[in-house]
């Protein structure tokens, strides 16, 4: 909004037509307008909803003490902005600049307000802007009066004003169509520098999915190869437990000697109960394998200290 350093923004209070009220941000102050060869300034109260950007925002002209709305198409009786932007307003292309330039356009081209203030530089009076607080000079433009009638006068205004009206409009217009060619000259660059990202990163994407489909091939071959290695030839279990480590090697096959001294303990007691062997080689060999099992523990239990299991 540094554009237009006359409107500021403050939240305040809006009351509905059935009395309710509800804090709204509203942008007020005044917009500045070309008319009849001199600069003036419009009060307005630009009201943004809660639901903003969805919802078009609220426009009124707000005269000040002395001035009065002048009803048209565009504005009614109590000062309220109807404009076709605003009934066609879109929350993804519409935005505040352009209505500020859209009501600048509409307001130079009929201006919303007058004051009741009779100029007395003409032969006749009559409704002029002229409010000091907004208006930096009368509104009608001032014509030398030496010599002229008031008729001339009346006729030399009556072709000037339309013409300037249109000069203003077409200036204004212009201006509103160089500020959207330079937004889409800018948009149209970002989008050719998305479009050439966008084409690196397909390439890209292209080139890891070719790879990914090359090992993809690679595998299945490999399956293929094994599964078929298995159909040929007999698998050793044993062969089949591969530890990553020595250590680990180490506390599998302790582990398995163990398991097996254990079996062997089993079946030398079934050995004595079923009077297959006599009671001193009993001793003897059950001696000889509790001191082994013993031992593959102790080993047992230092290398999962070492493993850290």
């Amino acid at each position: 909004m540094s554009q237009y350093p006359g409107l500021m923004p403050i939240a305040d209070n809006y009351v509905y037509n059935d009395g309710t009220e509800q804090l709204l941000l509203k942008l007020t102050g005044t917009l500045p307008i070309h008319y009849k060869g001199s600069v003036y300034n419009i009060p307005i109260d630009m009201w943004l909803l809660n639901t903003y950007p969805y919802n078009a925002p609220m426009v009124f002209v707000s005269p000040t003490p002395g001035m009065m709305i002048k009803a048209s198409v565009n504005v009614t009786h109590d000062g309220k902005v109807k404009l076709p932007y605003l009934q066609e307003w879109k929350h993804n292309s519409s935005e505040l600049l352009l209505l500020i330039q859209v009501l600048i356009i509409t307001f130079q081209d009929e201006p919303p307000v007058y004051s009741m203030h009779y100029s007395t530089s003409q032969t006749h009076s009559f409704l002029s802007f002229n409010p000091p607080h907004y208006f930096d000079q009368d509104l009608t433009p001032t014509y030398p009066t030496v010599g002229i009638s008031s008729e001339r006068l009346d006729l030399l205004r009556s072709a000037t004003e339309p013409l300037l009206r249109k000069l203003y409009a077409i200036y204004n217009s212009t201006c509103l169509e160089t500020l959207n060619a330079d937004r889409l000259r800018a948009g149209g660059e970002k989008l050719l520098l998305m479009m050439e990202k966008l084409e690196a990163e397909k390439v890209d994407l292209e080139q890891l999915i070719q790879y990914r489909q090359e090992e993809i091939t690679d595998l299945e071959a490999k399956i293929i190869a094994y599964e078929s290695e298995i159909e040929t030839r007999e698998i050793n279990i044993e062969d089949s437990i591969v530890a990553p480590r020595p250590l680990f090697r180490q506390i599998v096959e302790t582990n398995a000697e163990e398991a097996a001294i254990q079996d062997a303990i089993y079946y030398v007691n079934e050995c004595l109960r079923v009077g297959k062997m006599e009671l001193d080689q009993f001793e003897k060999t059950i001696r000889k394998l509790a001191r082994k099992q013993f031992m593959l523990r102790l080993l047992l239990s230092e290398c999962r200290q070492k493993a850290g299991l």
